[in-house]
């Protein structure tokens, strides 16, 4: 069973939200664009795709290698089998003094 997603946005005290409203931009607006960048980085790893960020680094997808491993239960094995997370997200920093290309 999948747990739901948690439809939590940027609050109006996240760093982000308070740097763009120091700069000009109202707190509704400021977390309204935070939270449209933030989904769209979301959605582009769900579909498996690289994520870069220019000056910042990239978000990668890759996969687990790990076996299914199996519930054992006085003795005998259980018919279910439990498997770790398949894809988990790696950052790569961009390092400094690298131009971006």
């Amino acid at each position: 069973m999948r747990r739901p997603v948690s439809r939590r946005g940027i609050g109006r005290h996240h760093p982000l939200a308070k740097h763009l409203v120091a700069n000009g931009w109202s707190s509704r607006e400021a977390r309204r664009v935070l939270n449209i960048v933030f989904d769209v980085i979301k959605d582009a790893l769900r579909r498996h795709e690289n994520v870069d960020l220019p000056s910042f680094g990239t978000f990668t997808v890759v996969r687990n290698l790990v076996r299914p491993y199996r519930r054992w239960w006085r003795g005998r094995r259980r018919p279910t089998e439990f498997y770790h997370k398949q894809f988990r997200v790696e950052f790569v920093p961009r390092q400094e003094g690298v131009p971006d290309e």
